[in-house]
């Protein structure tokens, strides 16, 4: 299970009205590996990682979290998927530590 990629994004599009603006994304990432997505406003960054958490549709390809696809099985592709997209507020008297500990733990309704 090692050798198998923890998310890709398979051929991931998104085209909003007649403009394509994620055209053809393709990646592995393996367990234990960090990546970071660099590049100027507006080239996409966000708009990927909105697709692969769910918060965005994504116009043609797939993304898969741990061999489960996001279309076809979301609830069992993202149960083990948390994030922060833009501007996460954090608590100034908790340690950097603390607020992801914060932030990770489950919810309740």
């Amino acid at each position: 299970m090692a050798n198998e990629p923890i998310l890709q994004l398979k051929n991931v599009k998104k085209k909003i009205g007649s403009r394509m603006i994620i055209n053809n994304v393709s990646l592995d990432i393996y367990p234990g590996e960090i990546m970071g997505l660099l590049g100027p406003n507006g080239s996409g960054k966000t708009t990927t990682i909105r697709m692969i958490v769910g918060l965005l549709s994504i116009t043609e390809g797939d993304v898969l979290i741990k061999g489960k696809s996001i279309t076809h099985d979301f609830e069992e592709a993202i149960s083990n998927v948390g994030g922060i997209v833009e501007n996460p507020e954090m608590y100034k008297y908790l340690s950097g530590y603390k607020n992801l500990v914060h932030y990770a733990r489950p919810t309740f309704s």
